[in-house]
């Protein structure tokens, strides 16, 4: 079951908002270079990532994905492992951008 637009998002609003009162915000700790934009080569290790990157519209920008999707739309690209075991030659291998 795939979640309508306006609810993903919604939900994606509320997720990336500042709590109400809140005086600060924690940073998220970037590991790696500082992104020079949106990510362009998007590699995902989970099928509920695929199905987020999928939903927002960016499927085009998927060049890998993990042994356990099976969404028609990526049937066709690159395996990359799963979550807990990603193999980190096929996913260098690819220039994601975002893992």
């Amino acid at each position: 079951m795939t979640m309508p637009r306006r609810s993903l998002s919604l939900l994606l609003a509320l997720l990336f908002s500042a709590p109400a009162g809140a005086e600060e915000v924690e940073r998220a700790v970037l590991l790696g270079p500082e992104p020079s934009g949106p990510p362009r080569r998007i590699v995902t290790l989970a099928p509920s990532l695929t199905e987020t990157v999928l939903e927002l519209g960016a499927g085009e920008r998927l060049v890998g994905v993990s042994r356990y999707d099976d969404f028609e739309a990526v049937r066709g690209l690159p395996r990359v492992g799963g979550y807990v075991d990603p193999n980190l030659e096929v996913i260098v291998g690819l220039h994601p951008d975002l893992v």
